[in-house]
């Protein structure tokens, strides 16, 4: 059964070894703690196994920025990544929420896309072979 909660300390190691597992890169230890003890993460658990995670800021031009969303290779396609974002969504007092994505992660753009985000731009020069992807959506 999937459960999804407010990241907490305990969790961050765990946080720490998917984002090496899916990115192949160091992991990210001081974005996900702080944004873990600022408890604007959220984690998504299946039978005490983390399966996936958000990052959430407010400081792209004051409004809500999804900054990093991860589902372990082995859930994907089973709605967690729709769950983590739509938490993202419902725990932000704002009219509107971010997100960017590379060109090359078709997966992500069509999740945007099917969660009704919109495409609001593209930005070349972060990745160099590689341009950074914006969404955009509307909240009621």
């Amino acid at each position: 059964m999937l459960n999804i909660a407010v990241a907490q300390p305990h969790d961050i190691n765990a946080m720490l070894a998917l984002d090496a597992l899916v990115t192949g890169a160091p992991p990210r230890q001081r974005s996900i703690a702080e944004t873990v003890h600022r408890q604007r993460a959220c984690v998504a658990y299946i039978n005490a196994e983390l399966c996936g995670f958000l990052l959430l800021h407010e400081h792209f031009f004051d409004y809500p920025f999804i900054e990093l969303l991860i589902v372990h290779p082995l859930y994907r396609r089973q709605g967690i990544g729709t769950a983590l974002m739509r938490t993202a969504e419902t725990s932000v007092v704002s009219t509107k929420i971010f997100t960017s994505t590379n060109t090359s992660n078709a997966a992500m753009q069509q999740l945007c896309t099917q969660l009704g985000y919109l495409h609001c731009g593209t930005l070349s020069c972060l990745d160099e072979e590689d341009p950074e992807e914006f969404y955009c959506k509307y909240l009621a």
